[in-house]
């Protein structure tokens, strides 16, 4: 292997239940960024020996949430948000090996954590693509295979690795915790952080063996459905091009290219 990219988020991270602990204005934020960072070190730690370069796109909030020289000397980061299309996967191109996902969590419209969402957790109920209910693990994959470069690998919480096997049950996940009502069970930080190292050395062992298994074809078309919690953001956003208003409160828009689909997003979440 040469060349991983990672893509870390918070809110699937060991332990953390509350909004104020994802939001870098609250005092409870830095005992959980330092989780986040923590988990992404056990991650490039297990990697770096077996790679030449490791990239990690900071994928929370703002994505300045990663602390650099926490993390091995071999890693480069990229930090902050510049309006490209693939967001939470900006950085990735066809010369990435694989990907991992760190940090994810279950989408908007499901009950699998209390902070469960979709891109917005103030704007958006729930997204659909050809009609399954799809949150930012399913979005980002999507995104890396655009590339044809396969996820292999995920850490978050029960429903964002469930999300991930749907699509490819060869996936190796790592589960964090799980939600229970507005609550959640969680795993202790320092077994997640030796569990992960276990975790993602089976994912390369499976990856080195038939990395086939982890590629998955795109689907041939994208009916995407975007359900807002105020039906003004619907109205408004439904005069982008190609999108329609359904119903009071839905957008919608039909594509052959899932670029088309990241675009939307950007212009219109």
């Amino acid at each position: 292997m040469k060349k991983i990219f990672i893509s870390s988020d918070i809110e699937g991270v060991t332990d953390i239940s509350a909004w104020n602990e994802a939001d870098k204005g609250h005092n409870d934020y830095e005992a959980f960024r330092d989780i986040m960072v923590e988990e992404v070190k056990s991650i490039c730690s297990t990697l770096e020996k077996d790679c030449e370069e490791i990239v990690i796109r900071d994928a929370h909030d703002l994505a300045r949430n990663i602390i650099h020289h926490k993390l091995p000397e071999k890693t480069k980061l990229i930090r902050g948000f510049n309006g490209h299309p693939d967001c939470m996967m900006f950085g990735l191109d066809e010369s990435f090996d694989f990907s991992i996902l760190h940090g994810y969590h279950s989408p908007a419209g499901t009950n699998y954590s209390p902070l469960a969402h979709t891109l917005s957790s103030d704007k958006i109920q729930e997204i659909r693509i050809n009609g399954e209910i799809v949150g930012e693990t399913t979005i980002s994959m999507y995104t890396s295979m655009m590339y044809d470069v396969p996820v292999c690998y995920v850490v978050g919480d029960k429903g964002a690795v469930e999300e991930a096997k749907n699509i490819n049950k060869n996936i190796i996940g790592t589960v964090t915790k799980e939600g229970v009502g507005h609550c959640i069970k969680s795993l202790n930080p320092k077994f997640v952080g030796n569990l992960i190292k276990e975790d993602i050395k089976k994912a390369i062992n499976k990856f080195n063996e038939d990395k086939e298994r982890f590629r998955f074809n795109l689907p041939e078309k994208f009916d995407v459905d975007i359900k807002y919690v105020d039906h003004q953001d619907a109205y408004r956003n439904s005069f982008y091009p190609g999108v329609r208003l359904k119903g009071y409160n839905c957008i919608n828009t039909v594509t052959g290219d899932f670029r088309d689909v990241l675009k939307m997003f950007i212009f219109c979440i």
